[in-house]
């Protein structure tokens, strides 16, 4: 008695050529139907439905257990960024200051340079204002002299 194997992949491939036009077809009027775009129209906003509801009973969840939620993390980061530039503008102010800072120090230096040398010209005029008086004196003297 001699036994016959058959090829496994040949009974499926025969399978799948006389079955696929077939249930290509049926598929292709299913699909391009009105009722399977209603259906389909349906079960999405079901699918939405749902979904809104799940994210609203989480988030009721999040806040009583006390977890963050992503939205808490959105808005820290935006106190985040809102700080940092505040940070920014406050360092340009702050060097902004410390150049002015330097400015008038540097404009004390010159002052006090100045004040001193007026002191000294203050000095010296008195100090020729009183050889000049002196002066006078004597040519007043020697002129009464003579």
């Amino acid at each position: 008695m001699s036994t016959n194997y058959a090829d496994p992949f040949d009974v499926w491939k025969t399978l799948y050529q006389e079955i696929e036009p077939q249930i290509s077809k049926s598929l292709h009027n299913v699909l391009g139907s009105e009722m399977y775009a209603a259906l389909s129209s349906q079960l999405l906003t079901t699918m939405l439905q749902m979904e809104q509801y799940f994210k609203k009973n989480i988030e009721h969840l999040l806040q009583t257990y006390k977890v963050p939620s992503l939205k808490d993390f959105e808005r820290l980061s935006e106190l985040v960024v809102g700080i940092e530039s505040k940070i920014d503008a406050i360092d340009e102010r702050l060097i902004r200051l410390e150049q002015e800072a330097a400015q008038t120090s540097e404009l004390r230096g010159t002052m006090t340079e100045l004040s001193q040398q007026l002191a000294v010209l203050n000095e010296s005029l008195q100090a020729l204002t009183k050889a000049s008086v002196a002066d006078a004196e004597a040519k007043q003297k020697r002129g009464h002299k003579n």
